[in-house]
């Protein structure tokens, strides 16, 4: 279904199969929804398989340790930026990950949103930002999101920057709609 969904969104069917059959197999390993992951590597690559910096699903060397760390593997951060399907099951068990710890904190039932943000700044960031926007809003981001963020949003530098951590989160709950919807709508149009 997600197949034909995305080639009737403008992609060839064999660049589809490249992103979505990594993806499907991480579901399947994981648990995590495939539709989540899809959402996941429009968002982080814009679909690319192969991309500098963490590849389809933009999997950092931190979380790339951390999943090595808890799974027993040995995976460099050169295979993750280039093998769609090694990085794809990362991606998947790191969401996961993030997932049950939101959890663990009392997060019953997270938004994919949430999800997203734990997953983009790892938990610690995320249970930050949560806490800022409870007792200041309005507080400058912080130089790891403002790293997060397009650069036609976040303007030239840090030091210059005004966007607060109210608009940075409402910009990614945004953008995860906005994702989301075009998939669904990608469905419709199948």
């Amino acid at each position: 279904m997600i197949l034909l969904a995305f080639s009737s969104c403008g992609k060839k069917s064999d660049e589809v199969k490249v992103i979505v059959d990594p993806l499907t197999n991480a579901s399947q390993q994981t648990g995590v929804a495939r539709n989540d992951l899809l959402v996941m590597a429009l968002m982080e690559s814009g679909g690319r398989c192969s991309c500098d910096g963490g590849g389809l699903l933009q999997v950092k060397s931190g979380a790339r340790k951390q999943m090595n760390k808890l799974y027993h593997t040995d995976i460099d951060q050169q295979t993750i930026n280039t093998d769609a399907t090694t990085n794809a099951l990362f991606g998947a068990r790191y969401l996961y990950y993030v997932t049950c710890e939101l959890k663990k904190k009392g997060y019953k039932n997270p938004t994919f949103a949430q999800r997203y943000i734990a997953y983009q700044q790892g938990t610690g960031g995320f249970y930050s930002l949560r806490k800022t926007l409870k007792k200041a809003p309005h507080t400058k981001i912080t130089p790891c999101q403002y790293v997060n963020l397009p650069g036609k949003i976040r303007g030239t530098s840090y030091s210059k920057s005004t966007i607060t951590q109210q608009q940075y989160y409402n910009y990614w709950n945004r953008r995860v709609k906005n994702v989301q919807a075009e998939i669904a709508t990608c469905h419709k149009n199948a």
